[in-house]
């Protein structure tokens, strides 16, 4: 009788899959999920910039607002009357509007 063994490079041997595709559990009472550590920071990292291109959408236009006019605007409903209005009235739904019709293009 004869046997065969089957050899394997050392970072396959150790029997534990890439960490990369190692899943990552929350947990919270009742309610868990897995997702691999990639799709966690891919995820991530598209919600920071979709965050970051909100603010720019919301800074810049043809009366342009600082960030913290629009911090302020955004949280306080207060300082400049002009900055409140642009980031509240026109901005705001209008870039909300946009990333609402980006993920439906995903769908």
């Amino acid at each position: 009788m004869t046997t065969t063994t089957e050899v394997r490079p050392a970072e396959e041997g150790s029997g534990r899959a890439p960490a990369a595709a190692r899943p990552v559990r929350w947990w919270s009472g009742r309610v868990s999920f897995r997702m691999h550590r990639r799709t966690a920071l891919v995820s991530g990292g598209a919600l920071l910039l979709a965050a970051l291109l909100l603010l720019a959408g919301l800074c810049v236009g043809s009366y342009p607002v600082p960030v913290p006019d629009v911090a302020r605007a955004l949280f306080y409903g207060t300082g400049d009357r002009r900055a409140v209005h642009f980031v509240n009235q026109e901005r705001l739904p209008q870039a909300l509007l946009a990333i609402l019709a980006g993920c439906a293009g995903w769908a």
